[in-house]
């Protein structure tokens, strides 16, 4: 006996296969929204041997056939077959074209978040393997850069069963975000149904800034989650580095060959987290791409940035290894400047996620007495790597007391000795820590 398995997404409320508020959506965008946008059926068998559908929607996010979906949606023991079905005309009902498997499957419940991997083309009930390096599918190109915000309006497209066979597509506002555990949930005001989970999630400029999440409690009779994509990358950030296009690649800045090779090398990329992580106390957001540049307003130690544009240069004429390289980033507030990335080889920006933070929070602030070197362990014997001048502040996030001596701990590998800085009162509080 074959009976369907129905999971909560959008109730589409379609005129046709488009919502009052989506008309706006040229023909063009979803025409080619329908061609990485799949329905996703998965074949299994339950406890008692029947032979059970589970219904979704997915995202193809490589021409390869990599596929984002929900978690709940191919999260099945004992199954037989995952079957992609992908329309090429609107209004018609999507044709089965291939199989899959999963390769990633969220284990944190409140990460409704599954990655699939195009194998085959189905044949008379069996699959018959294919390359992924030949199929060459189309494929959503361009990922959103930054948070989510309230009253921004998204788009939706998907397969609920309330929009029968066809792709259906809705828009709304967000009208909430909050945090739920490591991650960020948007809520669209769309009610929810049975149907295809997992459905793309864009803006107006066609990006993906998510997938339809759907967990067990969340969502209500007029609203439903949205799992962004930031925070799909802050969760899997290899999957992530591998299929992002990378913008930065694209600004014509990398272009020159001065420039190119740290554009290819980088650890940063447009709509990453990274937090502030200079010897100092705080560094100043900048108006502009350049060490003169005004002042916005300092951003403290440890605090996160998302990376907004970028990358620039300000190029040193006789000194080539201390070009400055600048981030545009966002605060918390909302507030956008620009960055550099590291000063006379010291970081200032750090790649980071929110839940796992490389700079603690914990610091207080010392006062060099001296023009003093700074080290890469807590002793003489290791080696000089920066300095700082006369009545300078830096702060420190921990201690190492060897023979009855302290060394403070700037950052991971930058230390000073007690003997050269004035402490304030709250720096012997701060953690034991061991050399790194």
């Amino acid at each position: 006996m074959k009976s369907r398995r129905p999971f909560l997404i959008l109730l589409l409320l379609i005129m046709s296969t488009l919502s009052a508020r989506a008309q706006d959506l040229t023909l063009d965008t979803m025409t080619g929204v329908a061609q990485y946008v799949v329905r996703i059926e998965v074949t299994f068998t339950d406890e008692n041997g029947d032979e059970k559908e589970a219904f979704g929607s997915g995202v193809v996010v490589s021409e390869s056939g990599v596929i984002f979906t929900n978690r709940h949606v191919v999260n099945q023991q004992n199954i037989t077959q995952i079957l992609i079905s992908i329309t090429t005309t609107l209004g018609v009902a999507p044709e089965a074209r291939y199989t899959a498997r999963h390769v990633y499957i969220s284990d944190i419940e409140t990460f409704d978040f599954a990655i699939l991997q195009i194998n085959g083309v189905p044949e008379s009930g069996f699959s018959i393997p294919v390359n992924p390096d030949t199929l060459e599918l189309p494929f959503v190109e361009t990922w959103a850069s930054g948070e989510l915000r309230v009253a921004d309006t998204v788009y939706l497209a998907g397969y609920p069963a309330a929009g029968g066979d066809a792709l259906s597509f809705a828009a709304a506002p967000i009208s909430i975000i909050s945090r739920d555990g490591n991650v960020t949930v948007a809520q669209a005001d769309l009610p929810v149904s049975d149907g295809g989970s997992g459905g793309l999630v864009f803006n107006e400029a066609g990006e993906i800034v998510g997938l339809v999440y759907q967990v067990e409690g969340t969502g209500t009779a007029s609203s439903t989650p949205i799992l962004s994509i930031q925070s799909i990358c802050e969760q899997v950030p290899a999957q992530c580095a591998e299929l992002r296009p990378n913008a930065i690649l694209e600004n014509p800045i990398c272009l020159q060959a001065r420039v190119t090779p740290y554009c290819e090398n980088t650890p940063f990329t447009i709509s990453m987290t990274a937090q502030i992580g200079s010897l100092e106390s705080e560094i100043q957001l900048r108006a502009d791409p350049i060490w003169s540049a005004r002042w916005i307003k300092p951003l403290a130690r440890g605090s996160f940035v998302t990376i907004v544009g970028g990358p620039q240069v300000s190029f040193d004429d006789i000194l080539r290894d201390f070009d400055l390289f600048w981030w545009q980033v966002e605060d918390s507030q909302g507030i956008t400047g620009w960055v550099v990335e590291s000063f006379f080889g010291e970081s200032v920006l750090i790649p980071a996620r929110t839940d796992e933070p490389v700079i603690p929070s914990s610091t207080c602030q010392l006062r060099t007495m001296y023009p003093i070197n700074i080290r890469s362990g807590p002793g003489e014997e290791y080696e000089q790597i920066a300095s700082r001048q006369f009545d300078q502040v830096i702060a420190a996030d921990g201690q190492f007391r060897p023979n009855d001596t302290i060394w403070w701990r700037l950052l991971p590998g930058f230390w000073v000795p007690e003997n050269v800085v004035r402490e304030g009162h709250n720096c012997f509080t701060l953690p034991v820590v061991a050399p790194e």
